[in-house]
């Protein structure tokens, strides 16, 4: 029996699994690397890649497609190969080919796993990697918050000290923070933010900008080499994470109307770099800040600062929070596998592997909340309100029901409409989010009496952060269930199977 914990990430996935008492993160033996990238190519001879030989055709239109994670939920598709891709199946290629790895070490199938993914991605981002994990041949046993599974990792291997915690979790994707309340080995989720938006892909586009700027004092110029200028930012960025100054050199950065090559080749230095990237770092600064207000909490209260992420290993995201939180930035666990870790030894618990008091007890929260649209009189006008089934950062599973009367006896439908909100407060409907998930009960008979019918509201929200609302006329018992799952972005059963049976075809010849 294996315990399985995947973290797919913006960037880079891993996978891991609980050998003797600990988890074990499995190498890509062929790069000699614990992470792959997410990347998916089309090499030379027509096949379908992934991981680290996929990136021999970054910047190939038609045959390269990386950060895929941000694009699930959607119905955006990806050209691969001559044809359209969802952002499930292009996941489910880089799951497999985690799965396809872990079954060649163990020489065993694999058919669970506990996958993470962000605190603030939403529930149809959510339901796709789901999708995404099913089309691989997986059942996920949980969808685990990706700041919790670092938790876990961290209250894995600490001693049993009271204490709250942050948890900054900056990938290349997305930025994640959570408060935790930490007490021996319970780990309680106290506040979830973040940005789904900000991550280092952003600091590698900031700094190719930076570059091209420092080539246009050259009029002649009329095309930059993006894909050349952005590899290089990447690599200017890694490297001064390390190293105060590094040499730039790209023999074919840009070129001229006649069609010669213009040259970048100069030194930068890390005091350059952070300049650049000063307004994503001040981003961040915002985040952390939202974060703690969330629950009042203040700077003098956080006892440690967990690191997680790749973008944590440049140094002015360090500088920043060690100046916010001086002498309190941790890095005892690896941030670049803090995650995986986390996730497997969850996957551990589940699995029966971990008992009695070497358990980590995590509870988890609902990082947004949500609500319905309703109509109300606010003095002498009637307006439509975002009213709050569940508040952001409610501790999961989450249940309740709620009743509303119609406007009138001859009221014949009804529309629902499922808003979503930072706020835990009434609002204006337009203030909130429209989440894209309405339902309608209609012809509703009209009630005897005067008296208007009575619409009943059940709502739960689970530990996988898959929500279920069903909606019911009281005295007519006229009812729906809104399946989330069933949106206009999401995967029917036959599409799973269809794009399962070619998903793992692609596999077999990796």
């Amino acid at each position: 029996m294996h315990a399985i914990g995947i973290d797919f990430g913006t960037s880079t996935s891993e996978i891991g699994t609980f050998v003797a008492g600990d988890v074990r993160i499995l190498e890509d033996i062929s790069a000699g690397s614990k992470t792959i990238p997410s990347a998916v190519a089309v090499n030379d001879d027509g096949n379908v890649i992934v991981g680290h030989e996929a990136l021999k055709y970054e910047g190939l239109e038609g045959r390269f497609v990386s950060q895929v994670k941000r694009l699930m939920g959607t119905d955006t598709e990806v050209e691969l190969g001559n044809r359209g891709y969802r952002p499930e199946e292009i996941a489910a290629l880089i799951m497999g080919k985690l799965k396809s790895s872990a079954e060649k070490s163990f020489g065993a199938s694999i058919t669970e796993a506990v996958i993470s993914v962000p605190a603030n991605f939403p529930e149809p981002a959510r339901r796709a990697t789901m999708d995404a994990a099913e089309i691989a041949g997986l059942k996920v046993l949980r969808l685990i918050n990706e700041p919790t599974a670092a938790a876990v990792a961290f209250g894995s291997v600490k001693s049993r000290a009271k204490e709250t915690a942050l948890v900054f979790d900056w990938g290349g994707g997305t930025l994640d923070l959570t408060v935790l309340g930490i007490e021996g080995r319970n780990v309680n989720v106290i506040a979830s933010y973040g940005d789904l938006f900000l991550g280092g892909s952003d600091f590698d586009e900031a700094m190719a900008e930076y570059l091209e700027s420092s080539l246009t004092e050259d009029e002649d110029i009329t095309i930059f080499a993006h894909e050349a200028l952005r590899k290089e930012a990447r690599r200017v960025k890694e490297a001064l994470s390390f190293n105060d100054t590094v040499d730039l050199y790209l023999p074919a950065a840009a070129k001229k109307a006649d069609g010669t090559s213009v040259k970048l080749e100069r030194p930068l230095s890390r005091e350059e770099m952070n300049r650049v990237v000063s307004h994503l770092i001040d981003r961040a600064r915002e985040v952390v800040d939202e974060t703690l207000s969330m629950k009042n909490v203040e700077y003098s209260e956080v006892d440690r600062v967990i690191l997680v992420g790749g973008t944590t290993y440049v140094p002015a995201v360090r500088e920043m929070l060690q100046d916010l939180f001086p002498g309190r930035v941790s890095t005892s666990v690896d941030p670049d596998l803090a995650v995986c870790i986390g996730g497997t030894y969850q996957a551990a618990i589940m699995k029966g592997l971990v008992v009695g008091e070497d358990q980590v007890i995590t509870s988890d929260i609902s990082p947004y909340g949500l609500g319905l649209e309703v109509l109300e009189q606010i003095g002498n006008s009637w307006e439509f309100i975002y009213d709050p089934l569940i508040e952001p950062n409610t501790t999961l599973p989450f249940e309740t029901n709620v009743e509303y009367d119609l406007l009138s006896s001859e009221q014949r439908a009804v529309n629902i409409r499922v808003l979503q909100s930072h706020r835990n407060t009434k609002q204006l409907a337009e203030e909130a989010i429209d989440t894209g998930i309405h339902a309608r009960i209609a012809g509703i008979p009209q009630r005897r009496d005067t008296e208007p019918h009575t619409l009943r509201i059940d709502f739960s929200y689970d530990a996988n952060g898959m929500i279920h609302l069903s909606a019911t006329i009281v005295e007519t018992k006229q009812s729906i269930t809104i399946d989330f799952s069933e949106t206009e972005v999401s995967l029917t059963e036959q599409d799973k199977l269809a794009a399962k049976h070619e998903i793992m075809e692609l596999l077999k010849h990796m």
